[in-house]
This record gives C-alpha cells, sequence and structure tokens, in this order.
C-alpha cells in the first residue's frame, strides 16, 4: 500500500476516535451537571414544607429558627392536615399547643363538613326535576349506656355536690345517607348518593321524646314537622324514607309516633313512603341471650 494512502487512512481513524472521544466526554459532563442539579434540589425543602413542620410538630419552629403562628393565623390547608393525623403524643407547653391547634382543627373541619351538606342538601330539595324523580333518606341509630365520671354533673347541676363515683351516660349514634335519582331529557337517569353526617350526642334520657329529638337534631329531615316534610317530598313523585332500629320499646314508640304524624298530614304527603325496620343483628342477640339463658336454666 501506497505510504500515503496510509497515513491518510491513519489520521481519518485518529480524527474519528477524536470526536468519540468528544462526544462521550461532553454526555458525561452533561449528566453529571443535572446529578449535581438534582442533588442540590433533594437538599432544598420547600418553603411550605417548613412551614407546616413548624406548625405541627412540637419544638420544630425553634429548631427552624421561625415562630409558630397563632391559631387565627395558621393556613386553613395545614389545620386540614393536622386534624386528619394520629393523635399528638407527650407532654410539654409546645406538645399542648399542637395537640390545642389539633382538636380546634377537627373541630372547624367537622362543623364545615356538617355545614357544607346541609347547603348541599338545601339545593336538592329546592331544584324542580322531571316526573318520575325520587329522593330517598336512610338511617339507623342507636343509644349506648357509658360508665363515665360525673363531670357532666358540674354543668347540670352547678350548685349539687359533685361525685367522682361512676355513672351512667346516654350516647345515641346516627348513621344515615341521601339519595336522589334525577330523569335526564334523554330517559337515561342520574343517582346521587351522599353519606349524612351526624356528631353522636349526649342524651338525659333514652325515653321516645328524647329519641325523637335526638333525631330532629341529627338527620336532615324532621318527621314531626309539617315544613320539613314538605320540603322533603317536593319536586319528586317518590319521597322514601327506611330506617333501621332495635326492639327497645321507646324506639318503636318513636316510628309509631312518626308514622301517626305522616298519615294525618294532607294530601300533598301521600308521595311520602316509610320502610322501617328493626335490626336484625340486635333481634339475633336477643334470641341468643334467651337461648343462653334457658341452656343455664336448663342445667341448673
Amino acid at each position: 500500500m501506497d505510504p500515503e494512502i496510509r497515513r491518510l487512512a491513519r489520521e481519518g481513524l485518529d480524527a474519528q476516535r477524536a470526536a468519540a472521544t468528544a462526544r462521550a466526554e461532553h454526555a458525561r459532563d452533561v449528566r453529571l451537571q443535572h446529578l449535581a442539579a438534582r442533588h442540590r434540589e433533594r437538599q432544598v425543602v420547600p418553603q411550605n414544607a417548613v412551614d407546616f413542620a413548624s406548625v405541627v410538630l412540637p419544638g420544630a419552629a425553634a429548631i427552624l429558627g421561625q415562630s409558630a403562628p397563632s391559631v387565627g393565623r395558621t393556613p386553613l390547608q395545614f389545620m386540614a392536615r393536622l386534624a386528619m393525623s394520629p393523635r399528638v403524643r407527650g407532654s410539654g407547653p409546645e406538645v399542648d399547643r399542637v395537640r390545642r391547634l389539633q382538636h380546634i382543627s377537627f373541630a372547624l373541619l367537622g362543623e364545615t363538613a356538617l355545614v357544607r351538606q346541609s347547603e348541599g342538601w338545601s339545593r336538592w330539595i329546592s331544584t324542580e326535576g322531571h316526573e318520575g324523580d325520587m329522593r330517598g333518606l336512610t338511617f339507623m341509630w342507636d343509644e349506648a349506656t357509658q360508665r363515665t365520671r360525673a363531670n357532666l354533673q358540674r354543668k347540670l347541676n352547678p350548685a349539687g355536690r359533685l361525685s367522682k363515683a361512676p355513672r351512667l351516660l346516654e350516647l345515641m349514634v346516627v348513621l344515615a345517607a341521601v339519595i336522589q335519582m334525577r330523569m335526564r331529557g334523554d330517559g337515561s337517569t342520574c343517582l346521587q348518593w351522599q353519606p349524612w353526617l351526624a356528631a353522636p350526642m349526649v342524651m338525659l334520657s333514652t325515653k321516645h321524646e328524647h329519641v325523637l329529638s335526638g333525631l330532629a337534631g341529627a338527620l336532615p329531615v324532621n318527621f314531626l314537622d309539617r315544613d320539613s316534610i314538605k320540603a322533603f317530598a317536593q319536586h319528586v313523585a317518590v319521597a322514601m324514607a327506611c330506617m333501621c332500629y332495635d326492639s327497645a320499646s321507646s324506639n318503636i314508640a318513636s316510628v309509631a309516633r312518626m308514622i301517626a304524624f305522616l298519615e294525618k298530614l294532607p294530601v300533598w304527603a301521600s308521595n311520602v313512603v316509610v320502610h322501617p325496620e328493626r335490626c336484625l343483628t340486635h333481634a339475633v342477640h336477643i334470641v341468643k341471650a334467651y337461648t343462653l339463658a334457658d341452656n343455664r336454666l336448663a342445667s341448673e
């Protein structure tokens, strides 16, 4: 081979190797720059996270060199996250401050939910629909007797003598949901379902008057009020109420009184349908308790 051709070929190969080496080094430099930038981003903590930590973590404000905001200046998004966080444990002024803020946040979140669901229910019952629409309310309730200290006697009987002996406290819990089915212009249906939140209630007695008062305060419909029932039944073809309760005499009397009130209403309430049903779980437990009692008597 001609030496001149060999020299040119060698120079071409050397140039290609140099170009490949330069491209590899450039790619390596670019990758190192990206890695360094990502490392710097990880080291920089967002200010929003710093502010949240100074609010919800006891003692974090002093470590981060910030002042914890007061309750009135705490952002709502921080309070919402704090309300759904596990309960803060420990002792000390900082822990007490965060725990107090957590209680306030939970109370505000619950109050907001109750207000917003009432506003949504008002829009439901005030919106005119089509023929064939249906609205429903399903709910169940139960009372439970809890043993507690006589802390409530201070409010119930301020002038009386306080006792630390255990007392019986009646609690009422209501679980409910609202349902609405509307007909569309093309003949299809739109079904909406929403749970109805109700806070547990303290009862002075389990008599049916107190049960009815508790249901009236917890449910969106008061079945002993004409205006409330009329608003529930308007703009729909059927307004159905399904209720579930145990076999206590106070609950049976409450249901009987609500049905008797509905039967005396004018013809505009003819589309209100009530479906009461006793709780099957309670019935099973009652039968089980009677069976065990009979077995003990038979064995004796």
